[in-house]
């Protein structure tokens, strides 16, 4: 299924995901999560499970990288599911399931954009800032 470039199913991830978010570290320490959720479904269905556990989500980052770059980056890596078939499978999903998914978080407030072009300490300093400057306030409260 990822060999070929598709994503597993929500029932699947979405279960994964509920039973890590409700370990206890997650309640003392926070999480930090990449590629998930993928769709609004998967954000309302961790939003429901979130809320099970008591706890809300702080917050959503987008790295905006161009098309160009992200197939360039995800060659470079050099992974065997990172053929041009499946990565060009990748991003026809992400166009079609997970674009949405930016409209749902900016809704809920959640959602920063960062410049994911350049060099890669320049692009963690604009994460770290972006994190920072969402999560401070919660430090405050």
């Amino acid at each position: 299924l990822m060999d070929a470039g598709d994503l597993v199913g929500d029932d699947l991830i979405n279960g994964i995901v509920a039973e890590r978010l409700a370990q206890p570290d997650v309640a003392e320490h926070g999480f930090l999560l990449d590629g998930y959720p993928r769709t609004p479904d998967q954000a309302a269905a961790m939003e429901g499970f979130l809320s099970e556990a008591g706890t809300t989500l702080d917050g959503a980052v987008n790295l905006d990288v161009s098309v160009d770059e992200v197939t360039a980056r995800m060659v470079a890596r050099g992974r065997a599911d990172d053929t041009e078939e499946a990565i060009r499978r990748r991003l026809d999903l992400y166009e079609s399931e997970t674009a949405p998914l930016l409209a749902w978080f900016a809704d809920h407030g959640l959602l920063d954009v960062v410049d994911g072009m350049g060099d890669e300490d320049v692009v963690f300093g604009r994460l770290s800032a972006a994190v920072d400057a969402r999560l401070s306030p919660l430090d405050a409260s």
